[in-house]
């Protein structure tokens, strides 16, 4: 593990909905940073918050009060479109369900991100391809989601996350919807990808062996998160 300077932080990110007349107060002033090459696991009870942290983190969804700063630059002092041009340059995302496009191969689901961001499309089936390679897909490239496994799609999701070479990468309980087989092969995945990439990994998760796998593991609790 690389560790040079943060990649992202928040300072007390705090989250309120009003449900009737009751506050509901899921984040109550979350301090966090992740540092380039640094793998973390966010874990916590259901409905802690692990997931409203993480869609602020990435500017998915808009805190009551704090901060995030990515690659040095304030989310929230951006307007929506300036955002999802930071987020399709710094940052990568993986769910539990891989939201892959149906209709689309492998190698366009993961050159979708790069087609964004402008790239030719000859140069994005190119680096899709050398990420499917990657992720030991390279031979699946021309198949579609409903022809791939639980496991392969979850690596194509990954993939797609990675292409674009981002400073960190968000997943989302990226386990959840495998089976233990494919579950191993997706922990062994990040942590190998994790030592060639240098990038960051924050990732929320339900699986004790994946989270003890990473190098801090930070417990979301009573809306604070603590080591």
């Amino acid at each position: 593990m690389s560790i040079t300077s943060p990649v992202m932080c928040c300072e007390n990110l705090r989250k309120v909905y009003m449900q009737g007349p009751e506050i509901i107060e899921v984040l109550r002033g979350c301090d966090f940073q992740i540092f380039s090459g640094e793998k973390v696991a966010i874990v916590g009870s259901s409905g802690s918050g692990k997931t409203t942290l993480l869609n602020m983190l990435g500017g998915l969804d808009v805190p009551t009060s704090g901060s995030v700063s990515v690659a040095g630059t304030e989310l929230f002092d951006m307007t929506e479109p300036e955002r999802g041009l930071m987020r399709n340059k710094y940052l990568g995302f993986v769910y539990q369900f891989h939201h892959l496009l149906s209709e689309f191969t492998a190698i366009e689901n993961v050159s979708m991100p790069l087609l964004i961001g402008g790239i030719s499309r000859a140069e994005a089936d190119d680096s899709s391809l050398n990420m499917l390679e990657r992720v030991g897909l390279s031979h699946r490239g021309l198949h579609k989601p409903s022809e791939l496994s639980g496991g392969e799609r979850q690596r194509v999701a990954i993939a797609r996350a990675l292409v674009t070479k981002p400073q960190c990468v968000l997943l989302d309980e990226p386990t959840g919807n495998l089976d233990k087989t494919a579950a191993i092969e997706i922990n062994r995945l990040i942590s190998e990808l994790n030592e060639t990439v240098e990038t960051g990994f924050v990732i929320v998760t339900h699986d004790e062996k994946l989270a003890d796998s990473m190098h801090r593991k930070l417990v979301l609790e009573n809306g604070v998160l603590r080591e």
